[in-house]
């Protein structure tokens, strides 16, 4: 069973809110063939998916949703909670979500990021709806990083996990991966098709370092 061992849920605080229509924000840092072209050799390109369905049953509520995920290079530049994540990625318009993840792929320059924050949207019913917000101060404590972090070096590529939720208890962002090199392989293959531009056969299957929203796994050989 997966047992959060940080006080994230503590933290949280869950606020009653009207559902809004969530709009769609261009992710500054998503490689493009012209920026891979000019700058993969210099800087590290990263792969991620998130899956913004919602998740039906969870914990005590009715369904949950990842609204928003946002990371920034570490050690931070600002502790303050009143800026925008260097890497914001948001979700797409809620009639437009389905149960599926999207794939993204991020030019980043080397380093150690952190996840800084994130939102979900968690109904108990229609009339009952809140989020569970995280931010800065949250999720980076005394320059200790509390939720997880991933590194990438100049001219790598690097896959870091399928982020989604886990419901032991209360909603929460999880980092789920593939489990073999075949189901890895047809992911990248998945990954092409959307980033033809990127040498996904150089990838490394390095995931997102987390104590309390996913577990080690390292591919098998």
């Amino acid at each position: 069973m997966k047992l959060i061992n940080f006080i994230l849920i503590a933290i949280l605080a869950l606020v009653t809110s009207s559902c809004a229509t969530i709009s769609s924000t261009p992710i500054a840092s998503e490689a493009t063939p012209e920026s891979y072209a000019a700058f993969s050799s210099t800087k590290g390109t990263v792969i991620l998916a998130v899956n913004w369905g919602r998740k039906w049953g969870c914990g005590a509520y009715e369904n949950a949703e990842i609204l928003s995920l946002g990371f920034d290079r570490f050690p931070l530049s600002n502790v303050t909670n009143n800026y925008t994540p260097e890497i914001f990625i948001d979700g797409p318009p809620r009639l437009l979500k389905d149960p599926v993840f999207i794939n993204y792929a991020l030019l980043l320059e080397p380093g150690q990021y952190a996840l800084t924050s994130f939102d979900i949207k968690a109904a108990r019913s229609v009339n009952d709806v809140g989020t569970f917000k995280a931010n800065r101060t949250h999720l980076v404590v005394n320059n200790e990083i509390k939720s997880g972090s991933f590194n990438v070096k100049a001219n790598e590529v690097v896959y870091i996990g399928h982020f989604f939720l886990d419901c032991h208890k209360e909603p929460i962002i999880w980092r789920y991966y593939p489990e073999d090199r075949d189901a890895f392989n047809s992911y990248l293959s998945d990954v092409s098709k959307k980033y033809p531009f990127i040498d996904t056969e150089k990838a490394i299957f390095r995931l997102f370092k987390t104590t309390n929203m996913g577990i080690d796994f390292e591919l098998p050989k």
